[in-house]
């Protein structure tokens, strides 16, 4: 790509030196030398004459094998007109290329583009019709005198002369889009500014070598279709052009791989839309002959078919219905002529399953699968050029409507083998990610995300190493910056914080002096901010224009306030923009009268670059005093006195953050507005829809991207404004301030700590005590979000540029509450519903206590198969005994399953030999962290299945005969319940619910619940929930969770043991109780660990311990035999201690599940 930007970084510069360029007129060419010097006259002519002054430029971008083309345009008469030519180098060369370079330099240009093809014939004493300057005008005038922001050429010509578009991509798009588009890679069409901007970033990120040849048309049509851009069709007649044969694979290969990418790609946007058939606007009209030049022999594309046939035969049986691929088979046979009925109909079916098969091609090459639809393609076309002779222009018409309308009957056909295929192509389970920031407010972002096709990166590394700058930036900011001590609880730390916030208050009363509460003394606090931050000019309405305005909508309420008779009195008091800003103020109804008028009259012309002014209004002489971002348009912002008895302890600091931020709104919405100067087009609207109907509902929103651009810039002003003070003392603490405007984590007891100023000033505006709420915490929220947006486009080597860039083309569309991270990253779609709701704060669980004789199960060093650890075990208790089975590993590295009977605590028989062995290639590394249950005379095991590669789940079975019989030849295996999904945790309640069995399972780093109707594997593909996230910040559970012992049921719940894993990978047990007869709803979820690493055991030794630092459950059963346990009953845990031993703690069932 740096020898592509290279190649047009020249251009560019010259371009941008001149006066700015309204146009670009394009013509990517070959070596065209003889056909583009008339076209380039016809093209200056156009312009000259075209009635409305447009200020242009030619860029003709070419092959290498052009350079006698720049020769002759170089010797050209250009009229003024700026003409550009360059070659492409050699990798980044074709059309596709070519017109990639004339868009990328418009789009620097903010220009409005015309694209042309150079092998176009232009209209003179020997040619009837073609291309004069009359094309110019037609293909321009919907651009600029109409509402259109695409113009697309069409041309009549015959079915036939552009089979590929009439069979193929013209009855796609009506089918599958719902567009109708009888000539939609014509090679001619003309775009604005706005289409040209986001035609650029989607070749950024979508780029294909299909793309770069001859697949260009219709990467734009499609692209056109998906942006809902308002089309408007041009007939021009025939198209006269220089024909290639020799080319007309290549041609079909780019277009059709293009075309199949981009449905791929837009599924989004096809599958939700209604199934009505759109057509386009269309400008013009052609009466006269239709000419033909087929030149395409129906006995040599039949060879080629018959040929081709066989030689994807095989291919094709994968594909293809056996009645389907017969029928075929039949017209491939070598004494079948072209005289055979193959209709449309079968023709649809065939392209369908083409179509699904390359998006979902499996072991396939999608290359291949291209081929093989080429050579089906030969043997339609060679019949259709049989039957057909060049005629009417009513027959083609007849045509092309027979193809429509069968691709049109047959979709639904079409979208169910596309979602069949889909399903079958998608993971097990879904790949999403749970992760907090905020506790109770879920991140959900797939595992991974990708920039383009095979380049992707995980996201839960992503977030969990930004997490722990957060950690260290907040020590820095807390323990070192505020003194606080390290073993500093919530309370202290939080007034730490707030100690530091009246010190903040303290120094801009110094700073900012002025009474709050009346109307001199907040103008005199304006005007220290305005002082002391120097803001730029911003854009504003002009005079004349707020005038005009007022004069359309008088503000009746405003010169009554004034005591003025007529709009001329008043604002002889006052200045234009001033009485404007108070109208919208006073006026009940001026707001949505002004929104309305500026969307249809808003023209750049209308703005100019003015000086903002902060302004004190009384609030008694409004009805309603609201801020309003329609101030921005007037450059004024409106500030009115602190109310009596309100305002909290930080008034000056919520004042001067709150002001602050609209300042910095006020001069980024500019540097916007005037990115939609540069655009020209739809200002009126992308200005309004900049400024109204935000909301930030989802975490990644653009407006909550473009929220915390706006206090970003303010932390930066805070740091200006510290840097350019002479006391120091002061200057520490603004600078402190700014350190930790954005910053903010959870505390180990689950109480989130912000930082920000924002935060407490607002919270004690609004009568807030102590720490602020989590529900108030935006600023630290939209600072996280953007940046772990930010990492993950470094981790994919994207400029976070396109952050900003992306938030503001949704924003100017009206779409603030969009989701901004599916606009930057190919992602897996994240189903609604896909989290249970999520268990607030609740009381403490009591911790477990340790049996004082463990560990009850240590390796034993002589033994082959369990010398090395003995760990995670499953238990269940029958005969008043507790069978304990348990992970162990030898010398080989091996896990093997032992068994150990006990009386719950002491081991009365311990098994020499393993009990359950790898026997499946899944599982020949080990087979790992049991868990059992009895369903009805069955045990039932699950366990992890290990190959050395993926840990996934596995379930066995043996009958409660066989198990205390030691018959353990008899285990049944049921295989794997996810095959070949790494998946681990695995628990099942022991009941059926509703007819099917929940089963608990952690895909990292969550418990998820399923369901299944059988014990049988594999496990049923849908249903799938995540029941418990981890939760945030420096909480003991907040890295990944997961499934611990087996359900017990209790009168109030199933009770379960889970294991969390915190920042610094320590293992601790915690406790979740859910519903009886509705597992997939947590009752209660403990906040506090009711186990974690104390003991020598536990914390493990080096050299001797697996892993340090954990207590890792499987079981748990009863003290008692007893079905349903009550308050007073209590339960034995056992659990692996720093993965070497085997230990047990005990509990009472109440004390475990707090008040719950």
């Amino acid at each position: 790509m740096d020898v592509f930007y290279s190649t047009i970084t020249d251009p560019i510069e010259k371009l941008k030196a001149k006066e700015p360029i309204d146009l670009i007129i394009g013509i990517p060419f070959y070596n065209e030398r003889d056909l583009i010097i008339p076209i380039i006259d016809n093209v200056i002519k156009g312009i000259k004459s075209f009635p409305r002054n447009i200020k242009a430029a030619i860029i003709c971008a070419g092959d290498p094998a052009g350079q006698c083309v720049i020769d002759a345009i170089n010797g050209m008469d250009s009229n003024n007109i700026p003409i550009t030519a360059f070659l492409m180098p050699n990798g980044a060369n074709g059309k596709g290329w070519s017109i990639r370079a004339i868009l990328e330099i418009a789009r620097n240009l903010h220009s409005d583009v015309l694209m042309l093809e150079a092998d176009i014939i232009c209209i003179d004493q020997h040619q009837p019709y073609g291309m004069d300057q009359q094309w110019i005008h037609k293909m321009l005038e919907p651009i600029y005198n109409g509402p259109y922001s695409v113009s697309l050429a069409m041309f009549e010509n015959h079915f036939l002369e552009n089979p590929i578009a009439h069979c193929i991509v013209s009855p796609l798009l009506a089918s599958i889009y719902g567009y109708r588009l009888d000539d939609p890679i014509s090679g001619i069409w003309a775009i604005t500014s706005d289409v040209v901007e986001e035609a650029a970033e989607q070749m950024n990120r979508h780029w294909e070598a299909s793309v770069g040849g001859y697949g260009i048309d219709v990467f734009m049509a499609c692209l056109e279709i998906s942006m809902q851009q308002n089309i408007c069709r041009i007939i021009l007649g025939p198209k006269p052009h220089q024909h290639s044969t020799s080319k007309s694979d290549i041609v079909f290969h780019d277009i059709v791989k293009s075309l199949f990418e981009r449905i791929k790609q837009d599924e989004p946007f096809w599958s939700k839309r209604q199934p009505f058939l759109k057509w386009p606007d269309t400008y013009g009209t052609y009466r006269g002959e239709i000419q033909s030049n087929i030149q395409s022999k129906p006995t040599d594309m039949m060879s080629a078919f018959k040929s081709d046939f066989q030689q994807f035969y095989n291919l094709l049986s994968d594909i293809l219905p056996e009645k389907v691929l017969d029928q075929l088979e039949r017209f491939s046979q070598p004494e079948q002529d072209a005289d055979f009925e193959w209709d449309e109909e079968l023709w649809t079916r065939l392209t369908y399953h083409m179509l699904i098969s390359y998006c979902y091609p499996g072991d396939i090459s999608t290359d291949d699968i291209i081929s093989a639809f080429l050579a089906l393609y030969k043997g339609y076309i060679s019949v259709l050029t049989y039957h057909l002779t060049p005629a009417t222009q009513g027959t083609t018409d007849g045509i092309m409507q027979q193809h429509i309308d069968s691709f049109i009957v047959y979709r639904e056909d079409f979208l169910r083998g596309w979602e069949d295929m889909q399903s079958r192509a998608l993971p097990l389970l879904p790949k999403i990610g749970y992760m907090e920031f905020i506790p109770h407010v879920p991140i959900l972002l797939p595992h991974e995300v990708s920039d383009r096709p095979g380049h992707s990166v995980n996201t839960i590394s992503i977030y969990n190493d930004l997490l722990q700058c957060y950690v260290d930036e907040f020590n820095k900011w807390v323990y070192d910056g505020l003194g606080v001590s390290q073993q500093a609880n919530s309370e202290q730390v939080g007034q730490a914080i707030s100690q530091f916030m009246d010190s903040v208050e303290a120094l801009l009363s110094d700073l900012l002096p002025g009474a709050l509460d009346d109307i001199s003394g907040m103008q005199q606090y304006l005007n220290g901010i305005s002082s002391i931050c120097p803001h730029g000019k911003v854009l504003a309405l002009k005079p004349e224009v707020a005038q005009m305005i007022l004069e359309t909508f008088p503000p009746a309420n405003l010169m009554l306030l004034n005591g003025c008779s007529s709009l001329s009195e008043l604002l002889d008091m006052m200045d234009i923009d001033d009485a404007l800003a108070l109208a919208l103020l006073t006026e009940d109804d001026l707001q949505a009268q002004l929104i309305s008028w500026f969307k249809q009259n808003g023209h750049p012309e209308y703005m100019q670059w003015s000086d903002l002014r902060l302004i004190a209004v009384r609030a008694e002489d409004f009805a309603s005093l609201k801020y309003t971002a329609l101030d921005k348009l007037t450059g004024r912002i409106m500030v009115h006195p602190l109310p009596k008895g309100i305002g909290g302890r930080l008034p000056r600091l919520r004042y001067f953050t709150r002001i602050s931020k609209h300042i910095t709104e006020a001069e980024h919405l500019s540097v916007i507005w005037s990115e939609f100067l540069a655009q020209r087009h739809g200002f009126g609207i992308k200005v309004v829809n900049s400024i109204s109907g935000h909301w930030g509902k989802e975490m990644f929103s653009a407006y909550n991207i473009m929220e915390d651009w706006h206090q970003e810039a303010v932390a930066d002003a805070i740091s200006s404004i510290a840097g350019n003070m002479a006391d120091t003392t002061q200057a520490g603490i603004l600078r402190h301030m700014a350190a930790g405007y954005r910053l903010g984590i959870t505390m180990p007891d689950g109480i989130f700590m912000p930082c920000s100023a924002w935060s407490w000033a607002s919270y004690s505006f609004k009568g807030g005590k102590g720490i602020p709420s989590p529900m108030s915490i935006h600023v630290e929220r939209n600072a996280f979000a953007r940046k772990l947006l930010e990492r993950i486009c470094l981790a994919l080597g994207m400029d976070t540029s396109i952050i900003l860039q992306e938030a503001i083309d949704l924003m100017q569309q009206g779409k603030a509450y969009d989701d901004l991270a599916q606009q930057l990253f190919y992602m897996d779609n994240i189903e609604d519903g896909i989290v249970s709701p999520t268990i607030r704060a609740s009381s403490a669980a009591k911790p477990l206590r340790r049996y004082e004789g463990n560990p009850i199960i240590a390796p034993i060093a002589e033994s082959w198969w369990e010398s090395r650890y003995t760990l995670n075990a499953a238990a269940l208790r029958m005969d008043n005994r507790v069978y304990i089975l348990y992970r162990a590993v030898g010398k080989d590295g091996i896990s093997r399953l032992g068994l150990a009977v006990t009386d719950g605590f002491n081991v009365i028989e311990r098994l020499a030999e393993p009990v359950f062995t790898p026997m499946l290639a899944e599982e020949h590394r080990g087979c790992e962290d049991p868990r059992l249950v009895i369903v009805g005379e069955r045990i039932y095991m699950t366990y992890t299945a290990f190959d050395g590669i993926i840990a996934q789940i596995a379930v066995a079975s043996i009958s409660i005969d066989d198990f205390i019989g030691r018959h353990f030849d008899k285990w049944q295996r049921h295989g794997m319940a996810f095959p070949s999904f790494p998946d681990k945790d695995a628990v099942i309640v022991p009941e059926k619910i509703n007819g099917r069995y929940p089963i608990y399972h952690r895909t990292e780093p969550s418990i998820w619940i399923s369901y299944t109707p059988s014990l049988e594997c594999p496990w049923p593909r849908e249903d799938h929930r995540i029941i418990m996230g981890p939760r945030s910040g420096l909480m003991w559970d907040a890295r990944k969770v997961g499934a611990g012992s087996q359900p017990i049921k209790t009168k109030y719940g199933w009770l379960m043991i889970y294991h969390g894993i915190d920042s610094h990978l320590v293992y601790r047990l915690g406790t979740m109780l859910v519903d009886l007869d509705d597992p997939g709803r947590i009752l209660y979820r403990s906040p506090n660990p009711v186990l974690s690493p104390e003991t020598e055991y536990e914390v493990g030794e080096k050299g001797k311990s697996w892993v340090p630092n954990v207590v890792f459950t499987c079981g748990a059963v009863p003290m008692a035999q007893k079905d349903v346990l009550d308050e007073n009953d209590e339960i034995i845990v056992y659990y692996g201690a720093a993965d070497t031993v085997l230990c047990a703690a005990t509990g009472r069932v109440g004390d475990l599940i707090g008040q719950a």
